[in-house]
């Protein structure tokens, strides 16, 4: 416990700050993968939720879950606009949940 007593909120802060970054940056990164992946990737219209996860690749949620991580509740319209962007609009609904 004296290594708990060592530590300010500042370093807290900071070292929470990073983890965030990284997480971020890592997230970023995963989406960019995953656009270039799925551009020439044909996923029906129609296609329910179960459909369209057997079509994508494993990046897409990886890099929506890493999003949720870092914003919260504040990801849903992050990610609705990623999906939309991404053409994956059958996934939308499932990212408030």
């Amino acid at each position: 416990m004296e290594i708990l007593d060592q530590i300010t909120i500042q370093q807290a802060l900071l070292g929470l700050g990073m983890c965030v970054a990284a997480i971020l940056t890592t997230s970023i990164a995963l989406l960019v993968l995953s656009a270039y992946q799925i551009a020439n990737l044909e996923v029906p219209e129609d296609a329910d939720f179960f459909e369209t996860m057997q079509h994508i690749p494993i990046t897409v949620p990886i890099a929506l879950d890493l999003l949720d991580l870092v914003f919260d509740i504040f990801s849903a319209p992050i990610s609705w606009i990623v999906l939309e962007l991404l053409g994956l609009k059958s996934l939308q609904t499932i990212t408030v949940v």
